[in-house]
């Protein structure tokens, strides 16, 4: 019995009239209560039956009774037994809720709610998705076209946020007018476009998908009539007036007669009528103005013009064996002559340009193979740009004397890492030579810092064979012991201190006339490929390349045999990222000591595979001692062609150069074209006119002839020439500065 009922006991016992007193044998007992039948909270169950046996389990709440709907308030509405739990019998009037399994806040729509007091994980409450493993779908949804029920109004794709707006299209063109519109998902029925802009929806014609063209119609429905038409003349505006346009600003016009448009795209700054490609306006170095347009503010050319020069270094003449060295100014086609005294008049053996003080000008060193009177200790010459003219005269700015022996060959490099140009002459005299080197040679003052006692200096090669950092010295010279025939090679690594010695040269290395420096193998560390001369009379030619060591010497990657070999130029004729070599080849003696001497040699070309060189030739291409083969794209086509020059000739043979055209990077012998050109040894590419070209520069080996240009074309130099200068030989190339 509850506590309330104990506490109230008088007043149930007066109410309900049961209290009796005891009378005697069988009466009851006089503190004797009988609850059967008391309901005190009215609900209609009272707190016990005649048995004694709780009916309401809280007669004090008219909310609790057997079979009550259970409801979340803590209280165990239907006396089950638990609390807020399902009921055994009647309601249940617990919170519903419903899966949420997309997680949008909405629960599903289908499936049957469950029941409880407390909001579980994964469920909501409430019941209004419409698709509940689609988190784009429920009452919050926005409605898009794909063809679902986003925003659960019963409807798909009804006023979806992204649907099309529709243009009739009358003419079919795919534009439709601009005023007859619709919207909806899906292409209405009929005919529509998605694209509106059309001018006239009854010309298909036009249309904003159409050219503009120059027939005085508005064919692309801008608003404009023939403006950057498909056919008309591309140009460029001009703003500086100079006659070439700014490549940022291409347009087309049906008839070029506005002011300031050109049909050129070439100039590098609008804003200046002196800048523009091919302008004579001198160049000054590094003061922001790329004068000619060549892409370097810095002049590329003796005069700072733009154009090509040339330098002659006269050996000799037929009359005249002290002719000086002669400097050709180029105006295009026309050259300027302009002569250099060099020395104390001697005989020049060779030259070349660089700008050896860094000034921006380009510079002439010219190396002086022989005094007037024959004398080896010569006197060669750095003339120091800019070359320009001066009351009619064209002088170097300053020149310094450099005091060499019998200087013929010329390399530079930076040795010593310090940032300025160091510079090699070697000498080509058999009975007393040095090669000597100027370190600095534009703060020097004319004295060799190093010289290295040699021979006969036959090349001189420069590059960073062990990629330290410092350049290095490659000679092929005379070999310093009496008697051995040939040259041998020697490697002079740079290092902070200028060069030292390299190690001692395998004897496989003698009898180099010539070298190149190059990557074949794909290390980190450059290769070496010589063209040999022989050891003996009767033994053939063998030309290596030479494979870097980890102690810094070199021993032979593989032996390529060949005949009469005299030079080697590392090149990519076949554009695979591999160099291959080219040999030229000049006097073959023969096998036998009785042999005849021939000139009918061949040029060689061996491929890169990579790994090194391929131990066949890959093209054998006759020529008459043809040691100095020039490899240019001499027609144009964007691939490298082979110019055999032609000299001496065996009895009966017609002389004649031939121009060997690369098909694709490959050549044949059977491919070639005949030249009808006088003996010459020495040569250069230039295109001196501008006219995409390379036009030829050679020494005729005809003193009256001298230096020949030959025009270039889409077939190659032309068979004519026009001599630029005449009555000269020279024992080096012309020197093209450009």
């Amino acid at each position: 019995m509850s506590a309330p009922i104990f506490r109230d006991l008088s007043l149930l016992l007066v109410t309900v009239g049961l209290v009796t007193a005891a009378s005697g044998c069988g009466g009851m007992p006089s503190d004797k209560v009988v609850l059967s039948g008391v309901d005190l909270d009215q609900d209609g169950f009272p707190q016990v039956d005649e048995t004694g046996a709780v009916v309401d389990c809280d007669d004090t709440n008219s909310l609790v009774y057997p079979g009550a709907a259970e409801v979340c308030d803590g209280l165990d509405n239907d006396c089950d037994g638990d609390a807020d739990a399902p009921p055994t019998k009647g309601a249940d009037g617990r919170s519903q809720f419903w899966p949420d399994s997309d997680g949008d806040g909405y629960g599903d729509s289908v499936q049957a709610a469950t029941r409880g007091c407390d909001l579980a994980e994964g469920l909501v409450d409430n019941n209004e998705d419409c698709d509940d493993a689609d988190v784009d779908s429920s009452p919050d949804g926005i409605e898009v076209c794909d063809g679902a029920d986003n925003d659960c109004n019963g409807y798909s794709d009804d006023d979806a946020s992204d649907e099309t707006v529709w243009f009739l299209d009358n003419d079919g063109d795919g534009y439709g007018d601009d005023s007859e519109t619709t919207t909806s998902c899906d292409t209405p029925p009929g005919s529509w476009a998605s694209e509106g802009g059309d001018c006239d929806d009854r010309n298909a014609g036009l249309s904003p998908g159409e050219l503009e063209e120059c027939d005085g119609i508005d064919n692309d429905c801008d608003g404009g009539i023939d403006e950057e038409p498909v056919d008309g003349t591309t140009v460029w505006t001009d703003a500086d007036g100079d006659g070439f346009g700014d490549p940022a600003t291409e347009t087309s016009v049906c008839v070029v007669a506005e002011e300031g448009l050109v049909e050129d795209s070439s100039d590098c700054d609008d804003s200046d009528p002196t800048a523009y490609p091919g302008s004579l306006e001198t160049e000054v170095p590094f003061d922001g103005v790329d004068q000619d347009c060549d892409g370097d503010d810095f002049c590329s050319d003796l005069d700072c013009d733009g154009l090509p020069d040339v330098v002659l270094p006269w050996y000799g003449a037929s009359d005249d064996l002290a002719r000086p060295v002669q400097l050709l100014l180029s105006g295009g086609v026309r050259f300027q002559e302009h002569e250099v005294e060099v020395g104390d008049g001697g005989f020049a053996g060779v030259a070349a340009s660089a700008d050896v003080d860094a000034d921006g000008y380009p510079d002439v060193i010219v190396g002086v193979a022989a005094g007037s009177e024959g004398d080896l200790s010569t006197v060669s010459q750095v003339l120091f740009g800019p070359f320009l003219e001066v009351s009619g005269v064209i002088d170097p700015s300053s020149q310094m004397d450099l005091n060499t022996d019998g200087a013929g060959k010329i390399a530079w490099g930076d040795f010593d890492g310090d940032g300025d140009m160091d510079l090699v002459l070697g000498g080509i005299d058999a009975a007393s030579t040095q090669v000597d080197i100027f370190y600095g040679v534009a703060s020097g003052d004319g004295d060799a810092d190093l010289s290295i006692g040699a021979s006969v200096v036959a090349a001189l090669e420069v590059a960073d064979l062990d990629q330290d950092g410092f350049d290095d010295l490659i000679v092929c010279q005379s070999p310093p012991f009496e008697g051995e025939w040939g040259f041998a090679l020697t490697v002079f690594y740079g290092t902070s201190g200028g060069l030292a010695e390299g190690p001692a040269n395998p004897v496989d290395l003698i009898d180099c006339v010539d070298v190149a420096a190059g990557n074949l193998d794909g290390d980190s560390e450059l290769e070496l490929v010589l063209a040999r001369d022989r050891a003996e009379l009767g033994e053939r030619h063998v030309s290596v390349w030479a494979d870097w060591q980890s102690d810094g010497a070199y021993a032979l990657g593989g032996s390529l045999e060949m005949i009469a070999a005299a030079s080697v130029q590392l090149v990519d004729l076949n554009q695979d990222d591999q160099l291959d070599a080219v040999f030229g080849a000049g006097l073959d003696l023969g096998s036998e000591p009785d042999s005849v001497p021939t000139w009918e040699t061949n040029i060689e070309v061996y491929l890169g595979n990579g790994s090194g060189l391929t131990p066949t030739p890959a093209a054998m291409l006759p020529g008459h001692g043809s040691a100095y083969p020039l490899v240019a794209d001499l027609n144009g086509d964007g691939w490298l062609d082979i110019l055999a020059p032609g000299q001496a000739i065996d009895s009966g043979a017609t002389l004649s150069t031939r121009l060997y055209p690369s098909n694709s990077g490959t050549f044949s012998a059977g491919v070639v074209s005949e030249l009808s050109w006088s003996s010459w040894i020495y040569g250069a590419i230039s295109d001196t006119n501008a006219d995409g070209y390379p036009d030829v520069l050679r020494f005729s080996l005809t003193a009256a002839e001298g230096i020949v240009r030959h025009q270039g074309s889409a077939s190659g130099p032309n068979s004519g020439g026009a001599s630029l200068i005449a009555n000269g030989l020279s024992a080096s190339p012309p020197v093209v500065v450009e």
